[in-house]
């Protein structure tokens, strides 16, 4: 691998790409960061994508929210409808779709941008239902719990849920043991209180047990 400086120029948006992402995989990637940068600006979309990910991280040393919404609203716009099944830029514009939507929901500081979770919430739901990003169906089935983003569907949210825990998700099945913890909780106050008798009105509940309710389920 031949090291790049920042001030390299490249030959063209194509070779930019191919050396931002061996510098990215050898782990350079303060050198990486140009060469994607430069081949995202002449519309590369795999360097849009890489470069994106490498600033939205906040674990690393080059974190940069604002041009990572940037560049991931430019993904988005451009390819929101393409086709989830045979198009291979699928999973990278599902992921786009997923951290711009969280971008929305929190905002973004460094834009002076307000959190928008209506609108957060309709991408991340396009994510979920187009491209059945499991992360984002996650995310979305907890929106629709509390609220967040203007709408409740609590039957949505569970079908999800549930869809997810049997498939092994990590963050649902550990949402689901928390949840279950919660009531089981609940359930012993009220016996501590006294209470003998206690009546569970929520029936769309049984989407999480019925393999009847689930094939149902849209």
């Amino acid at each position: 691998l031949t090291l790049l400086t920042p001030s390299v120029t490249f030959v063209s948006p194509e070779a930019a790409l191919e050396q931002g992402i061996n510098a990215y995989r050898g782990g350079y990637i303060e050198f990486a960061i140009p060469a994607l940068r430069f081949a995202a600006g002449n519309g590369e979309f795999i360097a849009q994508y890489l470069l994106a990910a490498i600033l939205a991280d906040n674990t690393g040393p080059h974190t940069n929210h604002a041009e990572a919404f940037r560049l991931l609203r430019q993904i988005v716009v451009n390819n929101v409808n393409i086709d989830p099944d045979d198009d291979p830029r699928a999973p990278y514009v599902s992921k786009a779709l997923l951290t711009f939507g969280e971008y929305l929901n929190r905002g973004v500081p460094e834009l002076n941008m307000p959190a928008n979770p209506s609108t957060a919430l309709r991408y991340i739901e396009h994510a979920a239902k187009f491209f059945g990003n499991r992360d984002a169906q996650f995310l979305l089935a907890k929106m629709l719990i509390s609220g967040e983003g203007g709408r409740k569907d609590t039957a949505l949210a569970l079908h999800f849920l549930s869809t997810l825990v049997q498939g092994g998700h990590a963050g649902a099945q550990a949402f689901f043991a928390d949840l279950g913890k919660a009531y089981a909780n609940a359930v012993k106050a009220f016996y501590d209180a006294g209470c003998r008798y206690l009546q569970f009105d929520g029936t769309v509940w049984a989407y999480l047990w019925s393999p009847a309710e689930m094939e149902e389920a849209p």
